[in-house]
């Protein structure tokens, strides 16, 4: 039986045959040897279906993000596993799509949160989270630049300044929507609006005159802004 450093070696190898990287799995016990195998770039897929079993964090964030996860894990991670976890899965590329509109769907707002940020929704998805009962969530989708401009439009409007405030700093908010933020009572908002390199000159050039000093500094650090305001 080798040593468990011999077998923490072998775990973490990527030369190591997968037939061997299998095999410890079914044979050892060290977390340390667990973990590195759900680490291992070279770990198979079979491999990785049979370490889910291994009550482990640690394990159980290697296959959150191991490209060669099988979708059925990374499903199963989804309905077992903690929030972090949840999250890593998200950003996992195997990720099906299934599996990240169940995510999108989850009774937890961290999660939602995370997913209102990914690039892998659908429209509708989008949608539905711009109309989030947790301002989190909307203000999270509000800086996604996959949101079509009718929700940005909606958002614009939001009773929650934080909310507003990501639509100003949102490159592809509509420029119809952005004049009404220049007077926005959330100073918050003015200084996402004064950062925002896609703003019209006609909206910076009002900011110019905003009585926060901090707007007026990240007006003078936008390079669309010009110099003309100050």
């Amino acid at each position: 039986c080798a040593l468990p450093i011999l077998r923490q070696s072998l775990a973490g190898n990527t030369a190591t045959p997968p037939a061997t990287l299998l095999g410890l799995v079914q044979e050892a016990d060290e977390q340390s040897v667990l973990q590195a195998i759900a680490s291992n770039p070279a770990t198979p897929p079979e491999a990785l279906r049979a370490l889910v079993g291994h009550r482990s964090y640690g394990v159980f964030r290697g296959l959150a993000k191991h490209p060669a996860s099988p979708p059925e894990v990374l499903q199963q991670l989804v309905r077992e596993r903690d929030d972090w976890t949840r999250l890593v899965v998200l950003d996992n590329p195997a990720t099906s799509l299934e599996t990240v509109l169940e995510l999108a769907a989850n009774p937890r707002l961290m999660v939602r949160e995370g997913v209102a940020k990914s690039n892998r929704l659908p429209v509708e998805t989008l949608r539905k989270l711009a109309r989030d009962r947790s301002f989190r969530v909307r203000m999270a989708v509000a800086s996604n630049p996959a949101l079509p401009p009718e929700e940005l439009r909606m958002l614009a409007d939001d009773g929650y300044g934080l909310v507003r405030m990501a639509v100003a700093g949102n490159p592809l908010t509509p420029v119809e929507v952005l004049p009404p933020l220049v007077n926005d009572s959330y100073e918050r908002v003015r200084l996402k609006l004064a950062a925002n390199a896609a703003a019209p000159a006609e909206v910076l050039g009002r900011l110019a005159r905003d009585p926060a000093i901090g707007v007026r500094r990240n007006l003078a650090q936008n390079p669309s802004a010009g110099v003309e305001g100050f």
